[in-house]
């Protein structure tokens, strides 16, 4: 089974979206962040340096290895 790249950090959704330098993409990243919160019952995560995700999900393909992505 093949490894992902893209891995889960323990980096700060919120100190993520204070790091953007475009206001309005910050409000927007808030109300977003609360609005898939609320929908997808999950946290946040921050996934490499710049993927936000919510709740974990497992694929898989026709050869039958499973990945976990989010």
């Amino acid at each position: 089974m093949s490894t992902l790249k893209t891995r889960p950090t323990q980096a700060s959704v919120t100190s993520f979206i204070e790091g953007l330098t475009d206001s309005q993409q910050q409000k927007d990243s808030r109300q977003l962040l609360t609005l898939l919160s609320e929908l997808s019952g999950k946290d946040a995560v921050l996934w490499g340096d710049s993927l936000i995700g919510f709740g974990t999900y497992f694929y898989s393909n026709t050869a039958a290895s499973t990945s976990a992505g989010q």
